[in-house]
């Protein structure tokens, strides 16, 4: 896929820990988890946030959006105590951070409400 190939351009480029491979892999991990690929989801999100944690401070957006969807993964996997308490702690430091009203805040409280909602596939 042009995603796939995009990510092996910028491993290439940049080298397997650059933090712009590991955003590659969160959106990989996107469309793995959107497609029911929950091992691959898991895996890719580990790797992504194994990056951001090396090369970011521990409150880092992009951290704690990755581990906020390493959480709703393990969830998915029925994992739903170690997926919500690591989904619970990136939305309570993104609170904090960037307070209550922030649309990604928002976004985060919204499926901490109801977890086992779905949403539809994206087209």
């Amino acid at each position: 896929s042009w995603a796939l190939r995009a990510r092996q351009i910028e491993e290439q480029a940049y080298g397997p820990d650059h933090y712009y491979v590991a955003i590659d892999d969160e959106i990989l991990a996107s469309v793995a988890h959107a497609e029911g690929h929950l091992h691959e989801a898991e895996q890719l999100l580990k790797r992504a946030t194994a990056t951001f944690e090396a090369q970011f401070e521990p409150n880092h957006p992009r951290l704690l959006d990755a581990r906020f969807a390493l959480g709703k993964v393990l969830f998915d996997q029925g994992r739903t105590d170690e997926g919500l308490a690591l989904a619970c702690a990136a939305f309570e430091a993104r609170r904090d951070q960037f307070g209550p009203d922030h649309y990604e805040t928002q976004k985060m409280a919204a499926w901490l409400a109801d977890p086992t909602r779905t949403t539809p596939p994206r087209a």
